[in-house]
């Protein structure tokens, strides 16, 4: 058995192996953590001491993974701290302590694009799976194509955010569903 899975109740792992959705919704998650590293935003939170934290705003399977299996993985020398934001704090701009936003399908348009306006200044990325979110300055989009895990990228808007995103993760980067 992985290591990563040893803390992990077995009933968890069981119902996740046979659910081949939550499954999917798992390597999403692990592949947010995996882009983390190559994301790098400026702060007084952004110290290698403090926890990587990621918000979650929304409810969709995506978020339930993030939730429920991200918090502790390591991201760098950092642990990820997982906290689920309301939709107010969100658009107030209130969730700035974060490094990573995702923000769920469950988020009207509206209320999206007030996000991410709010949002436009502060050294936090932006992820989420919405057709169109990087096409309409959202940090992060990610999407399958082939059945794989794929992302867009739109640095234009990921630097207005003050985040720096590696050379690396740039050549990775792939255009999105828009619809």
């Amino acid at each position: 058995m992985p290591a990563a899975d040893t803390d992990k109740p077995k009933a968890a792992r069981a119902a996740v192996a046979q659910n081949p959705q939550a499954r999917a919704a798992q390597l999403r998650a692990t592949f947010i953590s995996k882009i983390a590293p190559y994301l790098k935003g400026t702060g007084k939170h952004k110290n290698s001491k403090s926890p990587y934290r990621i918000g979650v705003v929304g409810k969709d399977l995506l978020a339930d993974a993030i939730n429920k299996w991200l918090p502790g993985k390591p991201v760098g020398k950092r642990k990820i701290k997982v906290e689920i934001v309301s939709l107010k704090d969100a658009q107030n701009a209130n969730a700035c302590k974060f490094d990573l936003i995702y923000i769920g399908r469950t988020v009207n348009p509206a209320t999206c694009k007030t996000i991410i306006k709010r949002h436009e200044k502060l050294a936090t990325a932006l992820v989420s799976e919405r057709p169109g979110f990087a096409s309409k300055h959202g940090g992060i989009q990610l999407f399958i194509s082939n059945n794989k895990v794929r992302f867009e990228v739109n640095h234009a808007a990921l630097k207005r955010q003050k985040v720096r995103v590696s050379p690396h993760l740039l050549r990775l980067s792939a255009k999105g569903p828009v619809k």
